[in-house]
């Protein structure tokens, strides 16, 4: 990705980084915007981990969580990013405010456990599956502090109905990354 930058446009080893850093802020709050909300929760299904885990291969461990935390800002700021159009500190004290802040873990770990990685499918999508699964440990836990619902009902609003979407969201992202793994690690 570099090099056909570097080639195309005149730009620094820098500017693309940052680019790419904006990029995957922008690519998060815009999924938020593909949102499907479910009767039985106040937890909707977004495009959100998908981008999540896409910032943290492209970006790495700092940038990917920096990018994430530039996210939540401009939502706790008042601009409409989150799901549903909304915004402001006060979102960040709802329901879903725990998967928010597992965005910024899971960027982490995917840019931590993916620097120079060079496993096969299987490893990749492993380790985007624990990054995943940490974006909704960090969203059950806050959604039983805001809820008081008991394991069971926890994980029926909060983990179980997700996961089909969660398995097909990581192979899409795993396969992307597989095709573009070389560019994407020269950028890093």
């Amino acid at each position: 990705m570099t090099n056909i930058f570097v080639r195309e446009l005149p730009m620094s080893r820098s500017a693309v980084r940052l680019s790419v850093f904006f990029a995957c802020l922008a690519v998060t709050a815009l999924s938020a915007f593909v949102r499907i909300p479910l009767p039985f929760t106040p937890v909707p299904v977004t495009l959100q981990t998908a981008a999540v885990l896409w910032a943290g291969l492209c970006l790495g461990a700092h940038r990917g969580a920096l990018s994430q935390i530039g996210y939540l800002a401009l939502g706790a700021a008042g601009i409409p990013v989150f799901a549903g159009a909304q915004a402001g500190a006060l979102f960040l004290a709802g329901p879903t405010a725990g998967y928010i802040v597992g965005f910024i873990a899971a960027a982490f770990i995917v840019g931590k456990l993916s620097k120079g990685f060079s496993g096969g499918w299987m490893a990749l999508c492993s380790m985007l599956l624990l990054a995943d699964a940490t974006i909704f440990a960090c969203g059950a836990v806050w959604l039983k502090v805001v809820t008081h619902a008991g394991t069971g009902h926890l994980l029926t609003m909060g983990v179980l109905p997700f996961i089909p979407g969660e398995i097909a969201k990581i192979v899409a992202v795993a396969g992307v990354y597989m095709k573009l793994r070389s560019r994407i690690n020269a950028l890093r």
